[in-house]
């Protein structure tokens, strides 16, 4: 009774999200996540948020973003857009999108002691967010093409903002403070989330996709620039196609090709501290990027032309009229992404959930 409630909740909430790509809207990861929760956390997650909290968002949040680092004009999606009183699963639902709307953006360079942002998507704009929503290990000898990387430390704070959000939600549930403790909990999930998506953990998912034929520009000295700009464009193609793919079928719901992979009853197990399993989705995406990274050739390698360079609005491509082409429909190709895709999003789901236990019933 209560995961059918839950469930049509969370996807009803989804629709009000203002952003695309499954990775950055990350709503209709719910659903399959409250599958896999007790029937005491899903209990927890029926329960009505005060109607006071609407009215009270901005204050409350600005004093967290003094405590936690985040930009004080970040934005809050509302937790009931119909104007009615929201559960707590609606409210987590629109929680993992918080993250996106401007609270790890234009921060000071005392959020980023490291110097980690000239690297992971400069220090304005909407890209100045990737430091705390990407994480790169560094470059390891044992496993040197898988992660290869520029500079070779480790990069990002993904982790760091999981396990810190993730402390402080489960503080605030144990204290009584239900909403709050329910929205910190789902910017914790936010961040691993992110990093079940191999793009970010890796900077280079394949080395396929890098255009190697620009070392070949005149004059010499411009040809590791025109290396890096090059790559760096045919990268940010298939990290847009890859995630343009995944909202394509998790929006098709039950006819998903992703629905019977994210579905079950298997039974939580494993660490849920909040920093081990941003480490261990982490790992998980460096494994398999390189997989990831070769079935994206195989159905997309168009884009490493430069004739394509969505990031800066140049080129484009019908992704959902591609996808449903018939010759798409039984590809051999198109069967290994989504086999690599639904380990991604299985990671995603089922850490998401072992958190979400480990914080309501610690």
């Amino acid at each position: 009774m209560f995961i059918t409630t839950l469930i049509s909740q969370a996807l009803l909430v989804s629709g009000f999200s203002e952003t695309a790509g499954a990775w950055e809207n990350h709503q209709p990861l719910l659903p399959y996540i409250l599958e896999k929760l007790s029937d005491s956390d899903l209990k927890i997650l029926s329960r009505k948020i005060p109607t006071e909290f609407e009215p009270s968002l901005r204050k409350r949040y600005e004093t967290l973003a003094t405590s936690l680092q985040l930009h004080p004009h970040g934005k809050l999606l509302s937790t009931a857009p119909d104007g009615k009183i929201a559960t707590g699963a609606q409210l987590l639902a629109v929680a993992l999108d918080d993250p996106d709307y401007g609270m790890d953006q234009d921060l000071p360079p005392t959020a980023d002691p490291e110097g980690d942002r000239p690297f992971m998507g400069g220090l304005t704009g909407f890209r100045s967010q990737g430091f705390r929503h990407m994480f790169f290990g560094g470059w390891k000898f044992s496993h040197p093409i898988a992660t290869f990387q520029i500079p070779t430390r480790a990069l990002g704070q993904s982790p760091d903002r999981a396990a810190l959000t993730g402390q402080h939600a489960r503080e605030l549930l144990h204290t009584g403070d239900f909403a709050w403790g329910l929205r910190v909990l789902g910017w914790s999930a936010h961040y691993i989330q992110d990093l079940a998506q191999p793009f970010h953990a890796t900077q280079i998912p394949n080395l396929r996709m890098v255009p190697w034929s620009a070392l070949l520009s005149w004059p010499p000295g411009k040809a590791f620039g025109n290396l890096v700009a090059e790559t760096t464009r045919s990268i940010t193609n298939f990290h847009y196609a890859y995630e343009r793919y995944v909202d394509h079928e998790l929006a098709r719901g039950m006819s998903s090709r992703f629905y019977t992979c994210l579905t079950g009853t298997k039974p939580l197990q494993g660490n849920a501290n909040p920093l081990f399993l941003a480490h261990d989705v982490a790992d998980h995406s460096t494994k398999i990027a390189s997989e990831l990274g070769s079935a994206l050739m195989s159905v997309y390698g168009k884009l490493k032309q430069p004739e394509f360079d969505l990031g800066n609005k140049k080129g484009d491509l019908d992704f959902d009229r591609y996808l449903e082409a018939p010759e798409m429909q039984n590809s051999k190709n198109r069967s290994r992404l989504d086999e690599v895709t639904c380990k991604a999003l299985n990671h995603a789901v089922d850490s998401s959930a072992l958190l979400i236990h480990w914080a309501l019933q610690s």
